[in-house]
């Protein structure tokens, strides 16, 4: 029935996609901290990652360690679709984890915890330019506002002389958080206008002071979406950044959720949005200031990631080109 729309944003969640969807919205979930894969050959489970600072990590697991049992079933008679019981549970409950690391046999006893699953992630970088602040933001959730805003208050505080602020692979999520870290950039200027079907246009203004004014680039890519491209257009339309990466997903609709009596859900297209100067850029996406295609491999601060090393040098040229006009 929702095919028959041609909206491939409007449509049914089952309820496993929709706790895997709320997940990822809230940013949270409670367990060990572990992703992982299976072996195809004796069926155990192969970590894959262990999130940051979660039970898992800090107990020492690392990727590649295979898992031989969870409290004392084997891991190769669990099937990955029942295996919720055995990683998810209350906060303070239990899990003895058996781990065979390369000729080693390891024992694990983690304590659940509530893990941040897309977690905005800072730090400050000396480069030739200078301190630059750089801020990752993978997804925006109910937990994306308040750590902007603490990230910008503790990188200010270390007096850097601008910003990176990187998009890449970011899908969206919740269109407020995108609009209110818009609104930390930007003093003035409309940040996003919606169009819901029979009402009028509503547009969104930034009118408080930003919490930084200092140089900024931002880094886009094909995978950028969404709440990500309000944001990117937000402060490209005002002047207010240089992009540069790739041009965008295209994704210029707003859905709203609506449950259903059995814990399912539909996803349903109720508007869609306008950048600060009035374009819909749905299937047609946002183009950089300065193209850069990706040099492949891990996104990140790093010397061999192309796109990051042209904004650095963008940025560069923002920062000698605010002292010079001083």
């Amino acid at each position: 029935m929702l095919e028959s729309l041609g909206d491939p944003y409007t449509r049914f969640l089952t309820p496993e996609a929709l706790k895997e969807l709320t997940q990822n919205v809230s940013g949270e979930f409670v367990g060990v901290g572990l992703t992982v894969s299976r072996d195809p050959k004796t069926r155990e489970w192969i970590v894959e990652k262990a999130f940051p600072e979660s039970p898992a990590a800090t107990a020492g697991l690392q990727p590649q360690d295979v898992i031989v049992s969870l409290n004392g079933k084997a891991t190769s008679a669990i099937e990955p679709a029942n295996a919720t019981p055995y990683l998810v549970g209350p906060v303070g409950s239990k899990v003895a984890v058996q781990v065979r690391r390369q000729k080693q046999t390891l024992q694990f006893s983690l304590v659940r915890e509530a893990i941040n699953l897309n977690p905005l992630t800072y730090q400050t970088l000396s480069t030739k330019i200078g301190k630059v602040g750089y801020i990752r933001l993978p997804i925006f959730t109910t937990k994306s506002v308040a750590s902007m805003q603490n990230a910008l208050k503790t990188l200010e505080s270390q007096q850097v002389a601008g910003y990176l602020l990187d998009l890449r692979g970011n899908p969206g999520g919740i269109l407020d958080a995108g609009i209110a870290i818009a609104e930390m950039w930007l003093s003035q200027g409309i940040v996003v206008s919606v169009q819901e079907r029979d009402n009028p246009r509503q547009t969104v203004k930034a009118n408080h002071p930003s919490l930084t004014a200092k140089p900024l680039v931002v880094l886009v890519d094909r995978e950028s979406a969404s709440a990500s491209e309000v944001l990117s257009a937000a402060l490209q339309d005002n002047k207010r950044a240089v992009l540069v990466g790739t041009t965008t997903l295209g994704k210029g609709l707003v859905q709203s959720f609506e449950p259903l009596n059995d814990n399912s859900g539909v996803l349903v297209t109720i508007a869609k949005y306008f950048t600060p100067k009035g374009q819909n850029i749905h299937k047609t996406g946002i183009n950089p200031n300065i193209s850069v295609e990706s040099s492949g491999g891990e996104i990140g601060a790093t010397e061999g990631d192309r796109q990051y090393q042209a904004a650095l040098t963008a940025l560069g040229q923002l920062i000698q080109s605010k002292s010079s006009s001083k």
